[in-house]
């Protein structure tokens, strides 16, 4: 926390009351970087050592956002808050499940040690999913049980039990995963769920258990049933739908309906972050005090954390200036009374300089295989043609099907014509756990529209092993090749060329160079999948979401083609 010695007054400005959903006229005072008077027009102000006229601007509270994965940005977390400041939000709950399955409890603690002096407020859900499903689905590099999560409990900013995406293993007893949650219970922890497709009696099962949030897709049915059942529904981008604000419109009491982010890379961070998502629910037809409160109180209160999310009196003063309420522009924004923000830039030197380079060796050293050939990527079938099955995507989200399709294999590799729209997915476990054969599963994917060349990436999701994807051996392999000799990242090749590659050596997950360039690069990569074909409307999200074994409805791992519902893995020759 920042504090601040003198009292300043801040005056000519309309005030948004989150609680009785208005503005007023009114001024304000911040003292040791909290709000010390809020009153409104006409009401005289008392002498104070400094004085702001905000010339008629709008005043709301920072925003805060309940459920987010910060690796999932591709920066660290003095990164991350470079790019969210100047978007308004001023305060986070990070779920750093990602580099536990990586680095395990180091992984935690470095995610804790590297946000605690950075002018953004981020608490912690301990990861319950290390490993996100079973060791016979995929391979992580770490295990965490409920006596290795217990010692963080007592940090000041260790708050919440993180997503428990391994719904089927609650319901069906798994022992590490019951005591994980029985802990975070015992200790009174909020219990964040993941539940995207439960409902009826298995959903009461599941939230018996003390869970109380989800963030998965949303529908009406779903969020009704869900209001019903105690759940706090958190609507991310992808939920903002009229369908469902028509539904919210509906409900009487909004107290248990959030805006969050969940997954999001730079450069879609530094597009709005939380505050499109507030923006987009206006344009669908949700009143804007409605949103705004979506967005500040009531994720606080979900939180439990009393002195954030309102303009009022001993509560910490993390305020945005508005232009105005009717385009939610932000002009500036506030930390604890203390400028951070202005005009879309960061102006706070926590956020600066240094590098990669400055951090630990073992946080940077995660790759753990050896460079590959062409004929790593041969697949386990002999010559000729097969029917084998395919994961089918959409080009909307990333929920996929499960279809079937021929292919061709001579001299051990898949033919993959330019008209099939079918491309091999290889993954290689990077951890050191397993090689060889042993270490690597296979899939056909269709949809995705890849026309030609390759991607790679130590992104993938929960595990995050090394994911390839391509049409040919040769631009599979050396897209590999970079992003391991990097330590990490994701890379696009086309035959034996590397045409864009961005390093991401912390844990193979994240930069700590500056967000925007960062951002700059992943465009740039977006960019050069769409000219090789890629129709998916989110090319990286789709990329490292292909792997999560615990997201609808069929995925590839180390270990080969998985059933997400039946928690299966699938053979790749159909029947």
């Amino acid at each position: 926390m920042y504090e601040q010695q003198r009292t300043t007054l801040y005056h000519n400005a309309e005030l948004l009351d989150v609680v009785r959903q208005r503005t007023f006229r009114g001024w304000f005072t911040v003292r040791q970087g909290r709000f010390w008077l809020v009153e409104e027009a006409g009401s005289p102000a008392p002498p104070c050592d400094e004085s702001v006229d905000l010339a008629g601007r709008t005043v709301m509270p920072g925003l805060v956002d309940i459920h987010t994965h910060i690796e999932s940005s591709f920066v660290t977390p003095r990164r991350y808050a470079e790019a969210v400041l100047p978007q308004g939000t001023t305060t986070v709950l990070t779920d750093p499940h990602e580099i536990a399955n990586v680095l395990g409890g180091q992984g935690i603690q470095f995610m804790l040690d590297s946000s605690e002096h950075i002018p953004l407020d981020v608490y912690l859900s301990l990861p319950s999913c290390v490993p996100a499903t079973s060791l016979d689905l995929e391979t992580s590099a770490e295990i965490l049980t409920a006596g290795d999560l217990e010692p963080f409990v007592g940090h000041p900013r260790v708050i919440a039990l993180g997503e428990v995406m391994n719904y089927r293993g609650v319901l069906q007893g798994d022992a590490r995963l019951v005591d994980i949650v029985a802990m975070a219970r015992r200790r009174g922890l909020l219990i964040e769920g993941h539940v995207p497709t439960l409902s009826g009696q298995d959903l009461s099962r599941y939230l018996s258990h003390g869970v109380r949030t989800d963030h998965t897709l949303a529908y009406p049915e779903k969020i009704l049933e869900q209001l019903s059942k105690g759940v706090c529904v958190e609507i991310q981008e992808k939920s903002i739908t009229r369908q469902n604000i028509d539904v919210l419109r509906s409900v009487p009491d909004l107290s248990r309906v959030v805006f969050v982010t969940d997954d999001v890379v730079a450069s879609r961070i530094l597009r709005g972050h939380l505050l499109h998502n507030v923006k987009k629910a206006i344009e669908m037809g949700m009143d804007t005090y409605e949103a705004l409160s979506c967005a500040t109180c009531r994720p606080a209160a979900v939180l439990g954390l009393c002195d954030v999310g309102i303009i009022a009196p001993g509560f910490i003063a993390d305020f945005l200036v508005l232009d105005n309420l009717a385009d939610l522009n932000v002009n500036s924004v506030y930390k604890a009374g203390r400028l951070v923000a202005r005009d879309g830039v960061c102006v706070c030197n926590e956020c600066g300089s240094g590098g990669d380079q400055d951090l630990p060796g073992w946080v940077l050293e995660t790759v753990k295989l050896p460079l590959l050939s062409r004929d790593d990527f041969r697949v386990p079938l002999p010559d000729g043609v097969h029917r084998v099955h395919v994961i089918e995507a959409n080009s909307v989200n990333t929920v996929t099907s499960l279809g079937t399709g021929t292919v061709t294999v001579r001299d051990g590799f898949a033919e993959l014509p330019g008209d099939a729209d079918v491309v091999l997915a290889e993954v290689l476990e990077r951890h050191g756990r397993r090689r060889g054969q042993e270490g690597k599963g296979l899939a056909f994917v269709r949809g995705y529209g890849l026309r030609s060349g390759a991607c790679a990436t130590t992104v993938a999701h929960d595990a995050h092993n090394l994911l390839v994807l391509g049409r040919d051996a040769d631009a599979m392999a050396t897209a590999a090749n970079a992003v391991i000799e990097s330590g990490g990242g994701i890379a696009v090749a086309e035959g034996t060329r590397v045409l864009r590659h961005v390093p991401l050596p912390v844990a193979g997950l994240m930069s700590d160079r500056p967000v925007k360039e960062v951002a700059r690069e992943f465009e740039s990569l977006e960019a050069d999948l769409v000219r090789l074909g890629v129709s998916h409307r989110q090319p990286l999200l789709f990329l490292v979401m292909l792997t999560l074994a615990t997201s609808p409805g069929f995925k590839v791992t180390d270990r080969g083609l998985v059933d997400v519902e039946r928690q299966a893995l699938l053979l790749l020759l159909a029947g």
